[in-house]
């Protein structure tokens, strides 16, 4: 696993590139000298910091971080309320149009109970491949932006699974077969 990338910081705030497999917090199913983002950022700085927003520690992408509880609380705030716009970039199987909504309920966690989601999504590019694997011959690959209106546990992830655009690299939700063969 790399190493998480300061982009940008000043006296209240940091963002940070998580890398993938590292988690934001410590949870009770962790080892004790475990990473996770908030350790690391905090030995790095030598300060303490509190987590903003969330991302699922198999997700990489920007992490904004605090370095104050007051500046923490009023940022978690914005994003509960919408004010604050997430976007992530992905690249699925196939095509799944040029854009749309996916306004279908999702597992909201492990005891699979159902939550409404909604997503936003737009192709941005689609590429004919040479692979072929199962029933599928010269798959395609797009990359695609979302635009997730509420956050649930592995929202976008299972919002793919179900459309059959299973986002690469996803083994959980996803399609492992043809993870291993990118």
């Amino acid at each position: 696993m790399r190493d998480p990338q300061i982009v940008y910081h000043d006296n209240f705030i940091i963002v940070v590139n998580k890398p993938v497999n590292l988690p934001i917090h410590k949870n009770d199913h962790m080892p004790n000298d475990a990473p996770y983002l908030t350790k690391w950022v905090g030995q790095h700085l030598n300060k303490p910091v509190w987590n903003v927003h969330r991302l699922d520690a198999k997700t990489s992408g920007l992490i904004v971080l605090a370095f104050d509880k007051e500046t923490a609380h009023r940022l978690t705030r914005q994003f509960e309320n919408k004010e604050v716009q997430k976007k992530y970039l992905a690249i699925v199987r196939e095509n799944p149009g040029e854009e749309g909504i996916m306004n279908k309920p999702v597992k909201k966690d492990k005891r699979g109970k159902l939550v409404n989601a909604l997503t936003h999504y737009k192709t941005l590019q689609c590429i004919q491949t040479n692979i072929s694997y199962k029933e599928f011959e010269n798959i395609q690959l797009s990359l695609v932006s979302l635009i997730p209106e509420t956050g649930r546990w592995h929202q976008l992830r299972q919002h793919f699974a179900l459309l059959r655009n299973d986002i690469i690299g996803d083994n959980q939700h996803g399609d492992r077969m043809l993870n291993h063969i990118i």
